[in-house]
């Protein structure tokens, strides 16, 4: 309700008096009983348009809006000010129309709205979805047998586009089963499950072998060793799947790398979408190895073909705070990633991490993170968050040991467990990639094995989704994390030191 303290003219009536006068730019009356409690508040939003503020004794007020002389809408509001009922009339101002309820968030926000005829008759319900900033990201319409029927998205809160009668993805008939092949490379309290094939793991996916093809030239060995160039030739390189790759930005200015990044980039340190140059060089090279077009420089993205969400949430320095990692986690989910790349860590607990990933967890979302670089026994945070969400997984790092295969990194964190859970290792070590700057340069660490198991889940879910496009998602979900972990290729131990008993 508009403030009644500019309100200047008094007007004595025989049942109370009004105060009116110009609030801003708007005309408006205070009507008040003879005991001084206001009855009443018109405000002249437009020559055609009147609101009327009217309290009730149970707490609650009116909002009247008059078009023309003529009853519009009556919005009901509780005493936080929420809109709990609304009440639409029909051009003769008399007739009632409809009549809608709502119910809201913890935060306040409107979670739900229900509409119904005058006689009382459901319509639809209409559910809505916001980002982690809280601004509407979809609107899901759903009639009264609970199907979608209309969803509408959102972009910075404006409306980008309609999708009628969107097709849900679940099994009419019966769901899809998937089948994990049985564990091949073993645990080991080092090195989890061993290090990531993806030759294997999409012939398990596919149910049929793919073929072992001669390398293109100049590829990093990371790529070769992780058989992502015989994906390819099977015809999966990622398209279709939205990566989100939570670090410090990308270089614009880099065409090998600008060619398929989403709409829904957002900077979460200066909190502005679009704006995510990168201003340390750690999150374009981790973007390269996931997504570069091959211009023959050696540097390849292992899933060409998926779509970078770009999330700029570690500083010029590769800092960057729990609350913004956590929210750029939640974004991304909120804003259709399939998969999330974070090489990132720290060495204190991130509570508000942890119930992000539980987030992405819920929504079926995969999260690769790195294990770390201190040789610890442990994986650091949040990457040992890995023990007890299923849609997680912890990277560490393996080294090409030329004429001897494969090997543990020295600086790379361990699993600290002789108890199974979702870690594996993958190329880390000597990895070709670009910096801010558009120069090609070699870096080692989990960060860069992080990026290349983003890579192999993104294929794994097109093949899924390619294969079962009517499967109930979350059992494709289980299926991916499945084949990827189970189909890895045992890796070199010598030299690297054991877990502690005590870790074990």
């Amino acid at each position: 309700m508009f403030s009644s303290t500019t309100l200047k003219t008094k007007t004595i009536t025989a049942t109370g008096y009004t105060l009116s006068g110009l609030v801003g730019n708007l005309a408006v009356t205070n009507i008040y009983n003879s005991a001084g409690v206001l009855l009443e508040q018109d405000a002249i939003i437009s020559p055609t348009m009147t609101y009327k503020y009217i309290p009730n004794a149970n707490g609650t007020v009116e909002l009247q809006m008059i078009s023309n002389g003529k009853q519009v809408e009556v919005d009901t509001y509780n005493a936080a000010n929420q809109m709990i009922s609304s009440k639409l009339y029909a051009t003769d101002g008399i007739t009632l129309k409809e009549i809608d309820t709502y119910d809201y968030t913890s935060k306040g926000l409107i979670a739900d709205k229900v509409r119904y005829t005058a006689s009382n008759t459901f319509i639809e319900k209409v559910t809505n979805v916001y980002n982690s900033n809280n601004t509407i990201n979809e609107l899901i319409h759903t009639d009264i047998n609970n199907k979608v029927t209309e969803i509408d998205y959102f972009n910075n809160g404006i409306l980008d586009h309609i999708t009628k009668n969107p097709v849900v993805t679940t099994d009419t008939v019966a769901p899809y089963v998937p089948v994990v092949a049985p564990v091949i490379a073993g645990w080991s309290g080092i090195d989890g499950y061993g290090n990531v094939n993806i030759l294997r793991a999409l012939s398990v996916e596919v149910g049929k072998a793919v073929v072992d093809v001669t390398a293109p030239p100049n590829l990093g060995w990371g790529i070769t060793a992780s058989h992502f160039d015989d994906a390819w030739a099977a015809g999966y390189t990622g398209k279709g799947i939205v990566i989100a790759d939570i670090d410090t930005g990308i270089d614009l200015k880099n065409t090998a790398l600008t060619g398929n990044l989403s709409k829904y980039n957002f900077n979460f340190i200066t909190a502005t979408a679009g704006n995510v140059q990168d201003d340390n060089g750690h999150g374009t090279f981790t973007a390269s190895e996931m997504i570069a077009n091959n211009v023959g420089n050696g540097v390849v993205g292992a899933a060409p073909d998926a779509q970078l969400m770009v999330l700029k949430a570690l500083d010029a320095n590769g800092n960057g705070s729990a609350a913004n990692i956590a929210a750029a986690i939640t974004y991304a989910v909120n804003y259709g990633a399939n998969v999330i790349n974070m090489s990132l860590g720290g060495t204190i607990a991130m509570p508000s991490i942890l119930s992000a990933l539980q987030y992405a967890e819920n929504h079926n979302v995969f999260v690769s993170i790195a294990a770390g670089n201190s040789s610890s026994n442990t994986p650091d945070t949040p990457a040992i968050y890995a023990k007890g969400l299923d849609t997680v997984v912890a990277v560490g790092s393996s080294a090409n040991n030329v004429g001897s295969g494969l090997s543990f990194s020295t600086f790379s964190s361990k699993t600290g467990s002789n108890t199974t859970y979702d870690y594996v290792t993958a190329p880390g070590t000597n990895i070709v990639g670009y910096n801010q700057n558009g120069q090609v340069i070699t870096l080692s660490g989990t960060s860069m094995a992080t990026a290349y198991v983003s890579a192999e889940m993104a294929i794994l879910e097109q093949a899924s989704q390619t294969l079962h496009p009517t499967a109930l998602h979350n059992v494709l979900v289980q299926d991916v994390m499945g084949n990827m972990i189970h189909n890895t290729d045992a890796i070199s131990l010598v030299g690297v030191l054991p877990i502690p008993t005590s870790l074990a």
